[in-house]
């Protein structure tokens, strides 16, 4: 139960999700330079992207909520075996 990667893999998380959203973009623009319009592969796209960025978002505030109760000093640890 040690919470000392989890702000490093947030910081992570957020960003290669703004990465891939860069990505995406850049890829559906060129693509409409191409085709002279969105196509339906560039909806799908985005609609994929989209679900993906809030079941991330859902994801790390998740992952928040249980650093926090951590921090706050809830264990799921099973009790000490205290000898006599």
């Amino acid at each position: 139960e040690n919470t000392s990667f989890v702000i490093p893999w947030i910081i992570g998380f957020i960003t290669f999700m703004a990465l891939e959203a860069v990505a995406m973009v850049y890829s559906n623009i060129l693509r409409d330079h191409v085709n002279r319009q969105f196509d339906v592969l560039c909806k799908a796209e985005v609609a994929f992207f989209i679900s993906r960025t809030v079941i991330n978002v859902v994801a790390m505030g998740g992952v928040m909520r249980y650093c926090n109760l951590l921090r706050a000093g809830i264990t799921w640890k099973g009790p000490e075996v205290i000898e006599l």
